[in-house]
């Protein structure tokens, strides 16, 4: 285990994390919206997981589907999979190489998209094509926030007919807002 990761041996083990309140509370008020627009989820991808993959793992929690994590950054991946193993108790997870506009969406209930993943169009067409009932969560950013993040800019998902469902809002405390979406 990487020596950053001494001591950590459940997901709670993460609270001394400093953002640790801020990923609990988004994923609480994304779960909240999820349930809105979709209420079964068996499983799930989560597209530019990073080295830290928090939000999965919360996810997989909460929802208690099958996680699948991909990223495309070598680095990335190679750290979050080892802490991906390390967590994941029941071993029913994935950590997948891959550009998320390459991957094969058929098995995925929900598809998950990080902010700071750049070709968001190309996975969303991606999803489309292999999946075109899957729901798509893509979080993005409102207000002052923008100089944190790149906003999501869904004039961009003009190719591929798809409707926004949910979305949620950021506050002073939550960054992220997150915009659901299913196709036509």
């Amino acid at each position: 285990m990487p020596n950053y990761l001494l001591g950590v041996n459940s997901l709670d083990d993460f609270r001394s994390f400093i953002y640790w309140d801020n990923y609990k509370e988004l994923i609480q008020t994304e779960i909240n919206e999820l349930k809105k627009v979709k209420n079964d989820i068996q499983s799930f991808a989560f597209v530019g997981t990073g080295p830290l993959p928090l939000s999965p793992l919360l996810l997989k929690r909460e929802l208690g589907a099958k996680m699948t994590c991909l990223d495309i950054d070598e680095q990335a991946h190679s750290l979050g999979r080892r802490i991906v193993q390390d967590l994941d108790k029941e071993g029913d997870s994935d950590y997948i190489l891959n550009d998320g506009a390459l991957h094969d969406y058929t098995e995925f209930d929900l598809v998950w998209i990080a902010s700071l993943v750049p070709n968001k169009e190309e996975i969303l067409e991606r999803i489309f094509q292999t999946n075109p009932h899957a729901t798509v969560a893509i979080r993005s950013v409102d207000g002052i926030h923008q100089l944190l993040y790149e906003p999501v800019d869904a004039t961009k998902f003009s190719k591929v007919g798809c409707e926004e469902v949910g979305r949620t809002i950021a506050d002073s405390f939550i960054i992220n807002s997150t915009i659901y979406y299913t196709f036509k």
